[in-house]
């Protein structure tokens, strides 16, 4: 399986790999938490909490996401979804959500209305009950714990919210994945972590409920949060499931694991140009688009897909693929009649790349390569937003089509236009992925008058090599001849990262300034 590293540009850049540089707070489970506020707005016996999460495993007992003590809280009890109902013990879901990808959770509850009150994993109910709230308990808001039993999270929070209305079903279907700007009606907290930096969290809503950081370090602790303008995200790591959080799972129909673009086993799905492919389901996309994913074609098959959403042939159809039998580029959609951007000579056979395709609000269409733009089409058009259940990866809706052969890997798909910085920081953070992720001391080396140096000679002929990249992910050295010292001078002025590998699969990485 796959395990991805961005080096140390993932802590210099804060804008890579999610859109709109996307953050969530991770917590220790030992003793982080965000306090907030007991404001009067807070204090409701009829309202919708809600917060993404991402664990492997919060730990034992009763651990805190967000909670407001006396009053209302939201919990995982050995990992599975409940609340906490103070002097009345938990209502559990027995729903394990430790599964290492990000979820949406909600409470929705009014005060002793029987069976008033539920718990949604995901946009669905999941649990309805009887809850009751104790008004104006005189305690702040947590997240990252309860206090109930002083037990702390161990895992990402992100887009944590509090609402002073009761959220229906069809509401927090509609509306879970998506981004707040911080006016919506009823809204009387928002946190969605994207400061950073410092050590206090900004309450968007404008109701003054800003959360304070304890326990916790502010340099290391934020982490890529859930992108809620991310549609689908299919990494291919050993399945077909969307980590995007929104549930569109893909069905298998053919296609086996295979060797990424890394090297890595059972983390990329091969084609066989005959008859796989995998059906992503029925969901609502259109408008403002980006699609980017990883493909070897080991052949040109006629039209062969990498994606077709559509509702049958020339029917609203979102088309990327080979163009006619030959190398070219073909990125389509049918609204109002088919408008297409062909780009020829673009794909390279039995060669991994990385591809990006845009449609602007106003309707331009983009295509890139390798994170560089090769095509625009200015009078082009933007697909409608309506509900597609005919949605493909490696087949077409026409029949005159063929199956595409070759592989996939790591397709994502926005509901909004990427820039070209954002598509190129995606593109840099595939590049670099390394397959064991154990460090070892940076203070064994250092870099000193444009000169590597390592301390203790003894340990040189434990290092198998030495590496370096630039910050757009490109590797401009690498050397196994490893000395006490290693000149530089022969790269320009920059900032770079080395990466330190040693012999039994353990580096460290180092960023430095050559002057």
């Amino acid at each position: 399986m796959k395990t991805k590293l961005l080096l140390l540009l993932i802590m210099f850049f804060s804008n890579i790999y999610v859109s709109s540089a996307q953050k969530a707070l991770n917590f220790d489970g030992v003793n982080d938490y965000v306090v907030g506020t007991n404001n009067a707005s807070l204090n409701t016996s009829q309202g919708t909490i809600e917060a993404w999460i991402k664990t492997s495993n919060a730990g034992a007992g009763l651990r805190g996401i967000m909670a407001k003590p006396q009053q209302y809280g939201i919990v995982l009890k050995d990992n599975n979804l409940a609340v906490a109902e103070w002097g009345q013990g938990e209502k559990n879901t027995n729903v394990n959500l430790a599964d290492g990808i990000w979820h949406h959770v909600a409470f929705s509850f009014n005060n002793m209305v029987a069976n008033g009150s539920k718990l949604y994993i995901d946009g669905l109910p999941v649990l309805a009950f009887t809850y009751q709230v104790v008004a104006g308990s005189g305690q702040q808001i947590l997240v990252g714990t309860s206090s109930k039993y002083q037990q702390y999270f161990n895992g990402a929070i992100d887009q944590v919210r509090v609402w002073n209305t009761q959220k229906t079903d069809a509401e927090i279907l509609a509306n879970y994945n998506k981004c707040l700007n911080g006016n919506e009606t009823g809204l009387v907290m928002y946190w969605n972590f994207d400061e950073a930096t410092g050590t206090t969290i900004t309450d968007l809503s404008g109701n003054n409920n800003n959360g304070a950081l304890t326990n916790m370090n502010a340099s290391s602790i934020w982490v890529s949060g859930y992108d809620c303008n991310l549609i689908v995200y299919y990494s291919f790591n050993g399945n077909a499931r969307d980590e995007s959080g929104n549930g569109h799972h893909g069905t298998l129909a053919g296609p086996v694991l295979t060797t990424d673009k890394d090297g890595n086993a059972e983390s990329a799905y091969y084609f066989d140009g005959a008859d796989d492919y995998i059906d992503l389901g029925d969901w609502e996309n259109g408008g403002a688009m980006t699609m980017t994913f990883w493909a070897r074609w080991d052949a040109f098959n006629n039209y062969s897909r990498i994606i077709d959403l559509g509702n049958g042939s020339s029917s609203n159809n979102i088309i990327i693929s080979n163009y006619q039998t030959n190398n070219g580029l073909f990125f389509s959609t049918y609204t109002n009649g088919e408008t297409k951007l062909i780009t020829t000579n673009t794909i390279t056979q039995s060669q991994w790349d990385f591809y990006a395709a845009t449609f602007g609000i106003n309707g331009v269409m983009t295509v890139y390569k390798n994170g560089s733009q090769i095509n625009q089409k200015t009078n082009g058009v933007k697909p409608n937003t309506l509900l597609r259940t005919n949605q493909f990866i490696g087949k077409s809706n026409f029949s005159q089509d063929d199956y595409f052969k070759g592989a996939i890997d790591e397709l994502r798909i926005y509901q909004t236009t990427l820039s070209d910085t954002e598509i190129l920081n995606l593109y840099t953070y595939n590049t670099l992925k390394v397959d064991k992720i154990e460090n070892i001391a940076t203070s064994t080396f250092y870099v000193f008058k444009n000169t590597l140096c390592f301390k203790n000679t003894q340990n040189i002929p434990e290092i198998k090599s030495v590496e370096i990249y630039n910050l757009l992910g490109q590797n401009v050295f690498k050397t196994s001849k490893i000395t006490a010292q290693i000149n530089l001078n022969q790269l320009q002025k920059g900032i770079y990262i080395v990466k330190v590998d040693t012999k039994n699969n353990r580096f460290s990485t180092l960023k430095f300034i050559l002057q």
